[in-house]
């Protein structure tokens, strides 16, 4: 009866510890092939095909131009064509049509509101439209239409990219300036908008995005109130000298 019972026992602490270890293992770390060039406030893009465009960022060198394709059937890097421009802090959103947009950041020659698209099919980057504002820290998200919404970035200026024409054009701006927040698609439709780096305490806002009438498309001034320099200079110990070197 004893033998019986200690069987039992021991059958049932290997399978408890079976089921540890699988958990854990579930649950862990591998390494991978390592990226061609270091980097840091890059964008990684899941590709339709399964791939991972890893694109801009910066090192010990500078802003990068570089990009490359993560492989996860053989889990290595590999170089592709350079962006049109060294980028930090910008955006990277997968279109409808597969391609992936490029919007902004910030190189050795400032705040940038040039954007280029990158076409899977020759692992090549174009030039597309520029945007109305310069932007870095913004957000770029792809809409149910297939439009892009870019936000902030410094300001409280919002646009939409139109992938069908490769231009941005101005839409309502947001109710206040923002920079390092997030967007997010809901459902209904909508863009959740949350949070803000520049600003003291938690902001947030629903915005219903919808093309404007063709007689309201113009260009926007940017609100007074919440301009960068002025916005910044709410911050206690912060000069608008200072927070644009944390881009």
């Amino acid at each position: 009866m004893k033998f019986r019972t200690l069987r039992f026992l021991s059958s049932m602490l290997l399978a408890v510890l079976t089921l540890a270890i699988a958990c854990a293992a579930a649950g862990s770390f591998t390494a991978t092939g390592s990226m061609e060039f270091a980097r840091r406030r890059h964008t990684a893009t899941r590709l339709a095909n399964g791939r991972v465009l890893i694109a801009g960022g910066a090192n010990g060198t500078g802003t990068l131009a570089t990009a490359e394709l993560f492989n996860p059937a053989t889990g290595t890097f590999t170089r592709i064509g350079n962006m049109r421009s060294a980028r930090v802090g910008h955006k990277a959103t997968l279109l409808a049509n597969g391609k992936v947009l490029v919007t902004g950041g910030t190189n050795a020659t400032g705040t940038l509101a040039t954007a280029e698209l990158f076409d899977p099919a020759t692992g090549t980057f174009t030039r597309t439209g520029n945007m109305g504002t310069a932007r870095v820290g913004h957000t770029a998200t792809l809409l149910g239409n297939g439009k892009v919404l870019v936000a902030g970035g410094g300001t409280a200026r919002a646009e939409l990219f139109n992938p069908s024409t490769g231009v941005f054009t101005f839409t309502k701006n947001m109710i206040a300036a923002r920079m390092g927040h997030t967007a997010t698609l809901l459902k209904n439709g909508k863009v959740l908008l949350a949070g803000v780096r520049i600003a003291v305490g938690p902001l947030w806002e629903i915005c219903l995005i919808r093309q404007l009438p063709r007689s309201r498309q113009r260009r926007q001034e940017e609100p007074k109130p919440f301009g960068l320099r002025r916005y910044c200079s709410r911050m206690v110990g912060c000069s608008s000298r200072a927070a644009n070197s944390q881009r």
